[in-house]
């Protein structure tokens, strides 16, 4: 058998297995969906959304087992559903100190999503912290507190007693939020990496197209600035794409295609940057990286 032919009946294999457990967690059939999930995740040990339903599926069932399958989903993609897992698996383990480290890597970095809340607020109780604090999808800052002490907040080191608001929030380069001299989990938040833009801009012969997503705030819509010598035009992205290789599980890139005549100086040299401006290695285009 040629080596081309046996990736195909090993991609087979696992697709087969991976289908039966889906199948069966359907079925409400836990101990047949881990069987056939383990037999995918063994045939393709490095298939991150194999591993992700495996990690899952084990939960309350093989929990220790569960925490290092999402431990190494975290530290190689960083989704979010991996992390939730994480959290779940080690508060459920009683190993209050790495759940508690795992929210707070959770919530510096990427916007919760709304089933975290409940598992933080547990978190936070077990541990005896302040509280705790995220950023929310349109940039402002939401605050967890479970004691009634005035917080200490602050942007990049100097106290802000008002409303965080979205511009604020996304150009600091670190938000503080204290409790007598105690962070509430989740503090320092890193605006930076939440709004990081991923994502990929060519140029074709009817104007630019490509993709972008926030890897860590992926339910927001992203919006690019293109700029040219004479002015500059934002896009704002909601269209989802697929299929883009790449990218981790549960990815959400959205599609965007700028026709020539849309932009202030047509057919002219181009700088694609995130919607604050900046120039960074997170978005590629053919020519050059900005």
């Amino acid at each position: 058998m040629t080596e081309a032919a046996e990736i195909v009946r090993l991609t087979a294999q696992v697709a087969d297995a991976f289908a039966r457990g889906q199948r069966a967690l359907d079925q409400h059939d836990k101990r047949e969906a881990i069987k056939w999930l383990d037999r995918a995740h063994r045939l393709a040990p490095k298939e991150n959304l194999v591993s992700l339903a495996l990690a899952s599926a084990l939960l309350a069932e093989d929990t220790a087992r569960a925490a290092l399958l999402f431990q190494d989903l975290v530290e190689s993609t960083g989704i979010q559903d991996a992390r939730l897992g994480l959290i779940a698996a080690r508060f459920l383990t009683g190993d209050i100190a790495g759940a508690r480290q795992a929210l707070a890597a959770a919530l510096s970095q990427q916007v919760p999503r709304a089933d975290l809340a409940d598992l933080a607020d547990r978190v936070v109780q077990a541990a005896g912290a302040p509280g705790w604090c995220g950023f929310n999808q349109d940039g402002t800052v939401a605050v967890h507190a479970l004691v009634s002490t005035p917080l200490d907040m602050r942007i990049d080191g100097v106290a802000f007693a008002g409303i965080f608001t979205p511009e604020t929030a996304r150009t600091a380069d670190r938000v503080t939020i204290m409790s007598r001299g105690t962070h509430l989990i989740g503090s320092p938040l890193c605006p930076q990496a939440i709004w990081r833009v991923q994502g990929f801009v060519e140029e074709t012969g009817n104007g630019l197209r490509g993709w972008a997503w926030h890897p860590n705030n992926p339910d927001a819509d992203p919006v690019l600035t293109v700029e040219t010598r004479r002015g500059r035009a934002a896009i704002i992205l909601s269209k989802t794409e697929e299929n883009i290789p790449g990218l981790p599980p549960l990815a959400r890139p959205h599609a965007f295609s700028v026709p020539w005549n849309e932009l202030p100086d047509g057919q002219a040299p181009v700088h694609v940057r995130d919607r604050n401006g900046r120039d960074g290695d997170s978005i590629q285009h053919e020519r050059h990286r900005i």
